[in-house]
């Protein structure tokens, strides 16, 4: 996933970019997990995660992706593909 800052509006750019509810696969150092997307919400701001992907990256997570372990990780932009992939960039 591109780190460019994405679109004010960010429900513009989920349809553009990716879906919103779509499953993707996320690369970490131990294997892949899937998780479900969704748009950033005001609870987010009390997950450290959030805080810091904007300190390492200098832009606002618009997106993240949810895991059934209870992890969640932030993103700028969807996958483009349906069958999305990215990798843990946190």
């Amino acid at each position: 996933v591109g780190m460019t800052e994405p679109p004010e509006d960010a429900a513009a750019a989920s349809s553009s970019e990716g879906a919103i509810g779509a499953y993707v696969a996320v690369d970490f150092d131990d294997g892949p997990e899937t998780g479900l997307t969704a748009l950033t919400s005001e609870d987010d701001l009390c997950d450290p995660c959030y805080w810091k992907f904007q300190e390492v990256h200098g832009f606002t997570p618009k997106f993240k992706v949810l895991f059934k372990d209870g992890f969640t990780s932030f993103l700028t932009t969807l996958p483009s593909t349906e069958d999305g992939v990215t990798r843990n960039e946190e």
